[in-house]
């Protein structure tokens, strides 16, 4: 109190130093809080049985000289059964098969007993044993993850599982680059998990009567005899549908596919021949209209003015409007097939319509309105209201388009982007396998 009350009596242009001591001791005793809640923090975990977390906290908290004089005493007086947990879960871990949970544990293990090796005030009589310990059963860990991780490898790609045999021969290379001929396996299951897929860009089919007279036309401005007017153009709100579709479905394919697919928008079939699976079809789509359904009808005020003996005169008079609604759907529907380009067998027909759609609301016209009047001042939340337009909405056939091509990527990657897809089997089939 004394000290607090010479600081307030000082003259002012020592209040600056008042400002700085405080803050100092502030500072110092949010540093000590601090301190104090690492070691709280080591006993609860030591009591959770969470060693590896307290010894961490045990070692930030030597960092301050104040906290040493606890820290020490409760490491020298637990630290025995602390390092021997570790080694007995260790062991366990080992033992009981988990061998890549068994490497990680005993990394973190002896990372931070070597770190407690190095504080020379903390006295545990097994401490060095114990990492040596340590040590041997993460090197056993090794071995049994690495031959286990080779054996399960061999068996996949046996099994023609490439990408299964890819995933446990990556784990084995993790820790032994060069054992035995887990790099001839690696590579082979790389070479055999790909794939390539051939897109042909969907397309709207001309009707009968289109496609004839398309046909002639072409003919007379090309000379070309055997024009191909089958494909046509499907654009609606100025969207050209089938050109959107594929720059949809590239978005969603490029995000989608496994390292394992590759894919590409062909137009031609020499670039389809050289796929493992081609896929082509036709697109439709129509946004409709519903009838407008009345849910509402106003009654609002309006000031109106008229003539009445030559005079301009205003007054009001009560009006009504009717509040709309009114449903839009934009559908793209999609008619394609998956092929497998060696046999040209069919793998998949693909079926499917994805909408969107929206509803607005809209005002009708004012009406009951005098009728002899010149002027009209209607309200301004009858004038902020909308009227109906359909313009707001050109957005909507993108939005079913998007749709669509995520449905067609979907469908498509959930049938050859895996391991047994229709071309291994096939392959398998004809006794062409490896």
């Amino acid at each position: 109190m004394f000290f607090e009350y010479l600081i307030s009596h000082l003259p002012k242009p020592y209040r600056l130093f008042q400002y700085i001591v405080y803050s100092l001791i502030g500072y110092c005793s949010f540093f000590i809080v601090s301190c104090e809640n690492n070691f709280q923090k080591l006993q609860s975990s030591y009591d959770q049985g969470h060693y590896i977390e307290a010894v961490d906290f045990a070692l930030e908290g030597l960092e301050n000289p104040d906290l040493q004089k606890e820290i020490i005493p409760f490491l020298n007086q637990h630290g025995t059964f602390i390092i021997d947990e570790l080694v007995r879960k260790g062991d366990g871990l080992y033992e009981d098969g988990f061998f890549k949970e068994s490497i990680h544990f005993h990394k973190s293990a002896i990372r931070v007993l070597r770190k407690l090796r190095q504080k020379k005030a903390v006295r545990i009589s097994n401490l060095e044993y114990s990492i040596l310990l340590l040590d041997s059963q993460l090197e056993a860990s090794i071995t049994s993850f690495v031959s286990y991780n080779y054996e399960k490898g061999m068996e996949s790609f046996n099994s023609k599982l490439y990408r299964d045999c890819i995933s446990h021969m990556d784990n084995v290379q993790l820790y032994s680059a060069n054992y035995k001929q887990s790099s001839y396996y690696l590579t082979q299951s790389r070479k055999l998990a790909f794939r390539h897929i051939s897109i042909t860009p969907l397309y709207h089919p001309s009707d009968t009567i289109t496609q004839s007279l398309q046909d002639t036309l072409s003919g007379i401005l090309t000379g070309d005899k055997h024009p191909n007017s089958h494909k046509m153009d499907l654009i609606i709100d100025g969207v050209n549908v089938p050109e959107v579709f594929v720059q949809r479905m590239n978005t969603h394919l490029s995000k989608q596919t496994s390292e394992f697919i590759k894919y590409s928008i062909d137009e031609i079939d020499e670039s389809i021949d050289n796929s493992h699976y081609y896929i082509e079809g036709y697109i439709f789509a129509e946004v409709q209209k519903e009838n407008p359904s009345l849910y509402d009808t106003i009654t609002d005020t309006a000031i109106y003015s008229y003539k009445q003996n030559g005079e301009i005169k205003r007054d009001s008079t009560f009006f009504h409007y009717d509040m709309f609604k009114i449903r839009y759907t934009a559908t793209v529907s999609i008619r394609a097939n998956l092929y497998m380009t060696a046999s040209d067998n069919k793998v998949k027909s693909i079926l499917f319509s994805k909408s969107a759609e929206v509803t607005d609301q809209y005002r009708g016209e004012a009406y009951d309105l005098p009728p002899l009047a010149m002027y009209y001042e209607f309200p301004e939340n009858y004038k902020n209201l909308e009227v109906a337009s359909y313009v707001r909405h050109r957005s909507l056939i993108k939005q079913a388009i998007d749709k669509a091509a995520q449905e067609l990527t979907t469908q498509l990657l959930t049938e050859v982007d895996k391991d047994l897809d229709p071309y291994t089997l096939f392959l398998e089939s004809e006794g062409l396998g490896d």
